[in-house]
C-alpha cells in the first residue's frame, strides 16, 4: 500500500427523518447532493434483527453533468433499500448524504474529500 493511501472508517448513528406530508403521502425534500472525488463510501445498517423487515432507507444518486462539473439535478434517482442491504457509492458519485446523522466515533477523512452541490432553487430556502 502506498504511503499516501490509508483506510479510513467512520461510524454514524442515524435516526429517521421527519417527513412532510401532502394528500396523505410522505414527502422527502432533497436539498443538496455530495460527492467524494477520491474515495468510496459504504453504508451498512447495523444492530438490526435479521427478522426486521420494516427498516427502509432512501438511496439517492444523480449522474454527473460533465460540461458543467456538477450533478444532473433533474435526473436524480431514488431507490428504497432495506435494513439488510448495504450501499456503496463509487468514487465521485453524486449522492444524498445520510440525513439526521449524529457522528458517534471519529476516525474520519471524509470531510477532507467532500464536495457539496446545492441547486440555485434551494439556496434561498436554506
Amino acid at each position: 500500500m502506498s504511503d499516501s493511501v490509508q483506510p479510513v472508517t467512520s461510524l454514524f448513528h442515524c435516526n429517521p427523518r421527519e417527513l412532510s406530508t401532502a394528500n396523505e403521502q410522505s414527502i422527502y425534500t432533497l436539498s443538496l447532493l455530495e460527492r467524494h472525488p477520491h474515495t468510496i463510501q459504504t453504508f451498512i445498517p447495523m444492530g438490526l434483527s435479521p427478522l426486521d423487515t420494516q427498516t427502509r432507507f432512501l438511496v439517492m444518486v444523480a449522474p454527473y453533468q460533465f460540461n458543467e462539473d456538477r450533478p444532473y439535478w433533474i435526473k436524480v434517482r431514488a431507490f428504497v433499500a432495506t435494513g439488510n442491504q448495504g450501499v456503496t457509492y463509487g468514487v465521485g458519485v453524486w449522492h444524498a448524504p445520510m440525513d439526521e446523522c449524529t457522528e458517534c466515533e471519529v476516525r474520519d477523512g471524509v470531510d477532507k474529500d467532500v464536495q457539496v452541490f446545492v441547486p440555485p432553487s434551494v439556496v434561498g430556502k436554506l
